[in-house]
C-alpha cells in the first residue's frame, strides 16, 4: 500500500497533543483552552489506524483478510506486552496491584488490559485491538452505514457518561451503566465508531474529497462553543474526552489529509517516534512530577507545567530518535518493537 506521509506528520503532532492532555502545560487543567483540540488526539488515531487496516485488506480474500488481522494484533499485542514490561516497575508502584494479595493484583492488571489500562494512557492501545477485532466481525454482517450507526450511538453513550455527567445525576439507568462499566470513555467501546469511520473512507476509494475550509473551522468553532457550555453550565463536571463535536471536527480534519499530498524525507522518525511518545510520554511526566514535589516543588502552576512538559516532549523525542538510528542495525532490530 502506498505510504501516506501526511499521516505521519498528523500522527507527529497529535502525539504532541496527546502529552498535552496528561501534562497540562498551561497548568489550567479541564479548564485550559488547549483541551478541546487536545481531545482530537486520540479519536485520529482510531481513524488513521482503521483506514490503514482496512485499506490494506480491502481487495484481500477472506483467509488473506483473516492472516492480515492476525498479524496486526499480534503485532498491537507485542507493543502493549514491551511497553508493559518496560514501565512496570513505575506502574506497580503508582497502582499497587498486589497490596491485597497476588491474585487481586493479577484479576487487576487483566481487567486493565481488557477494559481500562495498566500503565498510563496504555487504553489506547487495548482499545484499537479490541475495536478493530469488533468491527471486523460486525462486518460480517454489517454494511459501513450500519457499523457507523451503532459505532455512533456507543460514541453518544459515552459521551453523555463523559462530557454531560452533570445532566444526569439523578438518572438510574445511566447510573447503573456507569456503575457497571466505570470510565467507558477510556475504553474501547468508545474506539468503534472512529475504526469505523476509517473503515468507511478505506472502503470508498471511489468517493470525492473536497477541501472544506470554512466547514471545518466552522466545526472547530462548534468544538470549543460546546466546551464553553460545557463549562459554564456545569455539563463538565470532571471529564471531557468524548466532545460530540468532535465528530465532524476529525471527519472533515481526515478528508484533509487524505487529499494532503507531501512528501517527507525522515518519515521514518516521524512514524516512531508518535508512538514511542504516546507510550511513553504519561509515565515519564508522572515520574517527574513526582520527583519534583518529592523537591518540594508545587508543579500545578506555570512555569513548572509548562517545563514539565517540554522536558518530556524532549526526552521521548530524543528516546526516539535514538531508537530510530539503532534500530537499522541488526543486533539493535529488536527496537522496533517499540514502535
Amino acid at each position: 500500500m502506498k505510504r501516506i506521509d501526511s499521516f505521519d506528520i498528523a500522527k507527529f503532532i497529535l502525539s504532541l497533543l496527546v502529552v498535552a492532555i496528561h501534562i497540562k502545560p498551561d497548568g489550567k487543567g479541564t479548564n485550559s483552552f488547549v483541551f478541546p483540540i487536545a481531545r482530537i488526539a486520540v479519536p485520529m488515531f482510531f481513524v488513521i489506524g482503521g483506514y490503514l487496516f482496512f485499506k490494506k485488506i480491502h481487495n484481500l480474500d477472506n483467509t488473506h483478510k483473516a492472516n492480515a488481522l492476525k498479524r496486526y494484533i499480534s503485532r498491537l499485542c507485542i507493543l502493549y506486552l514491551v511497553w508493559f514490561i518496560i514501565l512496570s516497575p513505575y506502574t506497580f508502584w503508582l497502582r499497587k496491584y498486589f497490596s491485597q494479595g497476588v491474585g487481586t493484583g493479577l484479576f487487576l492488571i487483566i481487567q486493565g488490559i481488557l477494559i481500562h489500562s495498566t500503565f498510563i494512557a496504555s487504553w489506547y492501545l487495548s482499545a484499537t485491538i479490541i475495536g478493530t477485532l469488533i468491527v471486523y466481525i460486525l462486518a460480517r454482517w454489517l454494511n459501513n452505514r450500519k457499523l457507523l450507526i451503532i459505532g455512533l450511538c456507543v460514541y453518544l453513550l459515552c459521551s453523555v457518561l463523559c462530557n454531560y455527567r452533570g445532566l444526569w445525576q439523578n438518572l438510574t439507568l445511566l447510573e447503573t451503566v456507569d456503575r457497571i462499566y466505570p470510565g467507558i470513555w477510556n475504553s474501547f467501546p468508545v474506539s468503534i465508531f472512529w475504526i469505523a469511520i476509517g473503515k468507511h473512507y478505506a472502503e470508498s476509494p471511489g468517493k470525492t474529497i473536497q477541501h472544506r475550509s470554512w466547514l471545518l473551522i466552522f466545526a472547530i468553532g462548534l468544538l470549543f462553543f460546546e466546551n464553553h457550555i460545557g463549562m459554564h453550565f456545569s455539563f463538565i463536571v470532571e471529564y471531557n474526552d468524548c466532545y460530540i463535536s468532535l465528530i465532524p471536527v476529525c471527519i472533515l480534519l481526515f478528508e484533509y489529509l487524505i487529499s494532503w499530498n507531501v512528501q517527507i524525507h525522515n518519515f521514518q522518525f516521524f512514524r516512531n517516534s508518535s508512538t514511542i511518545t504516546y507510550c511513553l510520554h504519561a509515565t515519564l511526566g508522572q515520574e517527574l512530577i513526582h520527583l519534583l514535589r518529592w523537591k518540594g516543588i508545587n508543579t500545578s502552576h506555570l512555569p513548572w507545567t509548562l517545563a514539565i512538559y517540554l522536558i518530556t516532549v524532549f526526552i521521548c523525542l530524543l528516546f526516539a530518535w535514538i531508537i530510530t538510528i539503532l534500530e537499522k542495525r541488526e543486533k539493535w532490530s529488536w527496537l522496533k518493537t517499540l514502535h
